[in-house]
């Protein structure tokens, strides 16, 4: 059976997706710390002049960053959408249930 989306909550998309954005920040900052173990002298070379690029400041930053453009761009898609699916009539998608039928 077919559903349509047709309006998308726009706070509770920007929340979830500033989440999703802060945990993809802790990820993406382990791998830079990772990779700048690997060339030391590189160290805050992306960034001359900050001392907070390749230290703790980075650490804390860069996810609370991810997670502000999460909040601010899944805002900005949420109601982008509900205006294109006022139009073009939303996602159609499909269910099914996993609870089982009661018998007849």
């Amino acid at each position: 059976m077919m559903h349509r989306i047709q309006r998308v909550g726009v706070w509770q998309l920007a929340k979830v997706m500033g989440v999703l954005y802060f945990l993809m920040g802790i990820v993406f900052v382990g791998f830079i710390a990772l990779f700048s173990r690997a060339m030391p002298g590189m160290a805050g070379a992306a960034f001359p002049g900050f001392g907070f690029a390749s230290g703790i400041g980075m650490l804390l930053f860069m996810p609370l960053l991810y997670a502000f453009f999460g909040v601010v761009f899944g805002a900005l898609t949420a109601a982008l959408y509900n205006v294109v699916a006022g139009m073009m009539g939303g996602v159609e998608i499909d269910l099914i249930s996993t609870i089982p039928s009661a018998p007849l």
